[in-house]
């Protein structure tokens, strides 16, 4: 199979890994993006399987709102195919300037 990529406003990426997404009951990701507020930017594909339902190019102008529901949802309830690749430069600044590193372990 393979996945959808999308760039979003803050410069960053959405990948949603579709090998995962076959086997899952839930597609809650889409459930959670359609709700009132959020950006109802996902829909399910004739294969059940996440897809744009807007251009690329307006989710990249602010349609997706970046508020994570998706990605929460799939790791709660789904199978884990989402990831978030956001750019965060005073982060990225904060954990250099720290004494001890945290220790990161993805599940």
């Amino acid at each position: 199979m393979s996945e959808l990529k999308f760039n979003v406003f803050s410069g960053g990426t959405v990948t949603i890994d579709h090998n995962l997404c076959l086997d899952c009951e839930t597609k809650v990701c889409v459930h959670v993006c359609q709700t009132v507020g959020n950006g109802d930017i996902l829909e399910l594909d004739d294969h059940g399987l996440p897809q744009l339902k807007v251009d690329e190019q307006l989710v990249a102008r602010g349609a997706c709102v970046e508020d994570m529901g998706c990605l929460l949802a799939c790791q709660i309830q789904g199978k884990n195919a989402i990831v978030f690749d956001l750019l965060m430069p005073e982060l990225d600044a904060a954990l250099n300037a720290l004494d001890q590193k945290p220790v990161y372990k993805r599940a």
